[in-house]
């Protein structure tokens, strides 16, 4: 008689991924992000290449609505994926950089 044996391994909760709206989009810097009115309190924001190599990251303390961000000055011009994530929720959007 043959036996499986299977193991599962408990992990954390995935946190659902959504889509940010970003404007102006190509941009030479300065960006508008649209979060929601409840997204208040302190967001981890990222830059990353489309590689996947983190080319800046900050804190971003926002009363939800409209926040405006900066994004490096050493940035060449090119496509980049700019994350959002708090304890909760995480927004992504690809911006190109002029």
């Amino acid at each position: 008689m043959r036996q499986t044996c299977r193991s599962y391994l408990s992990r954390p909760a995935a946190k659902r991924s959504t889509a940010l709206s970003l404007y102006p989009n190509p941009t030479t810097g300065r960006l508008t992000l649209n979060l929601p009115e409840d997204a208040a309190g302190n967001w981890l924001i990222r830059v990353q290449a489309l590689d996947g190599r983190l080319l800046y990251e900050t804190s971003l303390p926002t009363n939800g609505g409209t926040t405006e961000i900066t994004l490096p000055e050493n940035l060449p011009a090119g496509l980049y994926l700019i994350e959002l994530q708090n304890e909760s929720r995480f927004y992504h959007a690809r911006v190109v950089l002029e």
